[in-house]
Formats: C-alpha cells, sequence, structure tokens
C-alpha cells in the first residue's frame, strides 16, 4: 500500500514564529504607549502641530496596511476638524495621500484604480464649469486655488470611496468613523453652548458664536457657520434616529440615544428652521419609502420621542444656557412672508448678476464684500442661484444631473423589493432619505460655504452609491473549492490508465 507523503517540518519555524509574534506585540505595545503620552500631552496642553502630526501618522498607519475603508473610516472620523495649512486644508492633504495610496494598491493588484458611477458626467461638467469659470474671476488668487481646491478634493473623496467600498463591511468601518465625527462635533457644539466665546485650540478648533442678544448663543460646532451645521445635526438626527431603531445591542442602543441627544440639543442652538422643516418632512418621507424596513409603529414611538425631546430641551436650554431659541423662531415664522426680505434681496441680486456671465459664471470665489439688503452676510444661500452665479449654466446644469442621477439610481435600489438582505435594504433607504432632505433645504442654504462640509456631503453621496450597488449590481458567488475538491473523481484514477 503506498503510503502518504510526510510532511517535513523545518526545525525552529515555531520559535521563530513565536518571536516574531512577540517583537510585533512588542513593537505595538511601544506604538499604543508612544501614542498614549502624546495624547496625554495634548490634553494637558493643547498644540495643533501635535494633534496634526498624531492624526497623520494614525491615518498613514491604517492607510498603507489595511484596506481602504478602513482608512476612508478614520478619515471621516476627523472631517469635521480640518488644520489649515499654507498648501490647503490637512483635510485636502489626506485626501490626497490616500487617493495615491489607494491607486498604488489597485494598479499592484492589477486592477483598475477608480471606477465608474452614475454621477460622471454630472461631476465632470462641474469640474470643467469651475475651470472655466475662472476666467471671469476677480478676487485674490490664493483665495480662488483654496476653492478650487475645496471642490475638487470633494470630488476625490467621492471617487476613493465609490471605488473601493464594495461590501456591507466596507459600508460599517464608514459608518463608525461618520458616527465618531458627529460626536466629535456635536461634543465642540456643547462646549460652545456652555462657554460661548472661549477658543477651544487656537488656530485649529475654534468656537465661535453668533449673539442674538446678550444671553443668547447660537452654536455652529467645528464649522464655525450655524445654518450649515443645522443641516447637519438634522440629517443626523435622521440618521441616528434609524440605527437606534435597528440596533439590537444594549450598547450601540446607549452610544445612538447619546447620539440622538447631543444631535437634538446642538441643533435646537443652531435655529435654524429651513433645517427643521426639510428634517420633518424627510421623517415623513422615510416612514412611507422605508415602510418595508421599519416598523409604522415603531418610527412613530421615535418621532414622538424626537418631539418631546425637542421642546423639553428648547425650554430648559432657552432659560438655562442662552440657547435654544429655534421654538422662538418658529412662532415669529410667517408663511406669508417666509425668510427675510434682506435674503429675497440678496438671490435677486445673485440672479441679476449671472446673466452677466450665463454660461460659465463669474468664478468659484464669492467676492461680494458686503450684503444686499440689509443682510450682513454676502452668501445667496441657495445653492442652485450659487452654482448659477460662480459656474454658470454648465455647473448648474451638472450638479443639477447629479442629483438626478443619484436620485434614480438609489431609487431603483430601494424598489429593487428580491434583494434581501434588509440591513442593507435599510441603509439605502435611509440615506436616500438623508439625500432627499439635502436637495430640499439647500434652496435656503449653501453647502459650499464650509470648506469641509463639502467633503462630507460628497462622503455621504458617495456611501449612497454604494449601498445603491450592492443591492442592484451584486458580486456573484465566490467559486466553492471546498466543493471542488470533494467532487467524485473520474473512473479511471486509480486503475493505472493514463
Amino acid at each position: 500500500m503506498a503510503q502518504p507523503p510526510i510532511l517535513h517540518v523545518r526545525p525552529g519555524l515555531g520559535v521563530r514564529s513565536s518571536g516574531s509574534a512577540l517583537l510585533k506585540h512588542g513593537v505595538l505595545l511601544l506604538v499604543l504607549s508612544a501614542i498614549g503620552v502624546a495624547m496625554a500631552v495634548v490634553v494637558y496642553s493643547p498644540s495643533k502641530r501635535l494633534i496634526e502630526i498624531m492624526a497623520g501618522g494614525v491615518f498613514l498607519m491604517v492607510a498603507t496596511g489595511v484596506h481602504t475603508s478602513y482608512s476612508l473610516g478614520v478619515l471621516l472620523a476627523i472631517l469635521p476638524v480640518p488644520a489649515g495649512l499654507s498648501i490647503g486644508t490637512s483635510n485636502e492633504i489626506l485626501i490626497l495621500v490616500l487617493a495615491v495610496i489607494h491607486a498604488v494598491k489597485e494598479l499592484i493588484n492589477h486592477r483598475q484604480p477608480f471606477s465608474r458611477s452614475p454621477a460622471d458626467l454630472g461631476i465632470g461638467l462641474l469640474v470643467l464649469a469651475t475651470l472655466l469659470s475662472i476666467v471671469n474671476q476677480q478676487g485674490e488668487a490664493s483665495m480662488v486655488r483654496r476653492e478650487i481646491q475645496a471642490s475638487l478634493a470633494g470630488f476625490v473623496l467621492y471617487y476613493i470611496i465609490v471605488s473601493s467600498c464594495r461590501t456591507k463591511a466596507h459600508v460599517n468601518h464608514l459608518l463608525v468613523g461618520y458616527l465618531f465625527a458627529v460626536a466629535l462635533s456635536g461634543a465642540v457644539a456643547v462646549y460652545q453652548i456652555f462657554n460661548p466665546g472661549r477658543t477651544l485650540i487656537p488656530e485649529f478648533i475654534y468656537v465661535p458664536e453668533r449673539l442674538e442678544s446678550v444671553h443668547t448663543v447660537r452654536a455652529a460646532g467645528t464649522f464655525h457657520n450655524y445654518s450649515v451645521f443645522g443641516q447637519y445635526m438634522a440629517l443626523n438626527m435622521i440618521l441616528t434616529s434609524y440605527l437606534f431603531i435597528r440596533a439590537r445591542s444594549p450598547y450601540a442602543k446607549t452610544v445612538l440615544i447619546a447620539l440622538i441627544f447631543v444631535c437634538s440639543a446642538t441643533f435646537l442652538s443652531s435655529a435654524m428652521r429651513g433645517a427643521l422643516f426639510a428634517m420633518a418632512g424627510g421623517m415623513v418621507y422615510l416612514a412611507v419609502v422605508g415602510r418595508e424596513e421599519i416598523k409604522l409603529r415603531d418610527w412613530s414611538m421615535m418621532l414622538g420621542i424626537l418631539a418631546g425631546l425637542i421642546v423639553l430641551l428648547g425650554s430648559v436650554m432657552l432659560t438655562h444656557t442662552g440657547t435654544g431659541i429655534l421654538l422662538e423662531r418658529l412662532t415669529a415664522f410667517s408663511l406669508s412672508r417666509g425668510s427675510s426680505i434682506s435674503r429675497k434681496a440678496t438671490n435677486l441680486f445673485y440672479l441679476g448678476q449671472w446673466l452677466n456671465h450665463p454660461f460659465i459664471g463669474h468664478g468659484p470665489l464669492l467676492t461680494l464684500e458686503r450684503g444686499v439688503g440689509g443682510t450682513v452676510t454676502h452668501d445667496p444661500h441657495c445653492m442652485y442661484i450659487r452654482y448659477l452665479y460662480t459656474t454658470g449654466l454648465l455647473g448648474f446644469s451638472g450638479f443639477m444631473l447629479v442629483l438626478f442621477k443619484l436620485y434614480t439610481y438609489s431609487l431603483r435600489a430601494i424598489r429593487r423589493t428580491e434583494f434581501r438582505d434588509h440591513s442593507v435594504r435599510g441603509l439605502v433607504t435611509v440615506f436616500h432619505v438623508l439625500f432627499i432632505v439635502f436637495v430640499a433645504h439647500e434652496i435656503f442654504d449653501d453647502y459650499t460655504a464650509v470648506w469641509q462640509y463639502q467633503h462630507i456631503i460628497w462622503a455621504l453621496f458617495a456611501i449612497l452609491v454604494v449601498l445603491s450597488r450592492i443591492v442592484l449590481e451584486p458580486e456573484p458567488r465566490p467559486f466553492d473549492v471546498a466543493r471542488r475538491i470533494h467532487t467524485r473523481p473520474p473512473a479511471w484514477v486509480g486503475q493505472g490508465q493514463p
């Protein structure tokens, strides 16, 4: 009888493996200890440069050692707090570094670095219009460059996410980083509520506020703009509420209810009526389109909790913290008049100026020095008017095409009922709703007014595409190696036949 071959084991292999593992654990311990010491120094004496070095070091470690989705999770976690550099912001630098690392990894594995998406044509028109509009730009060249860098970085981040994330696990990595960012930005806003006028970390994390009266503060978190911050927290209240309903772990539910509380309180402080109306519409829309993924009873209970939380927090915060004036602003709101006359005058002014350069616009930088009609801002507070003014019909058409493609693509995913993974279907639905709320609220807001918020929005667009693609374009099942190995051999095997 033929004897099975003897496996030869190299002597000392186990010892060397144990030694290698011990060395790896030792190096990891030293790295973690160094990070711990650096964090202690930062807490004791905040330093912008040391924080940048720490964040960059952790980012590079993650980016070069694991799947790109982990790196993206780290990046999303720190997006709300970029550091200003002479060549841009730290967000833009990290996005560029990650794009290069991702491209090199894919090329080494003989794969295409960046894949196509439904929004390609619209993004292409936006990029082309932005570059062409420089011809008519009037303003400081360095500020124009910064505006272009911020926009292009958002597009690059979109393509990194769309190209590298293809599974539910990848999306989970992104969600963890995103929720960490929500907690971070919300914590800064809470600090601002209780410490108005103070700077948290000089030249890095400012805590600005607008005093409506001597005793009233409107928090803006890390965005320096309470209008954009209000939209951000309105989106997060919808997302965290949905995740809370779907969570099964008591730990996850505890974390999510804490996030809901922080989002609600800071949203009230921003006092944005338009964001409240858009969020309320989104909640109703989610109950309709998500009726197969969320029980109406659970969602109605969640809405009741949110409504009670807003009323309770609004009265307490206005009385004891000098913020939470959203309820007061609602009582003064008039449907016949809507927003202030000054905003209407500003919008009409920009529409009139747009006609001077209707096709490629005036350039990405708004150069109006002071507001129109008595307002203190020169921002049109309408994303669609801003795209018309800055990039003309070309850029406006590109942005509208992006919105149309994302809407139809995600709607197809929601309607594909034969896809049975309800966790993915639910996430597609809720991100579709976040998209709808954003589109509606941009009538009264401008997401490009804050550089880092542009990156956050394009990251959300990309997550919506990834989730929709998982539903619409499921990857083929992997080859079943085990079944192939145990397949019955041909009859001639063992009979001496060739």
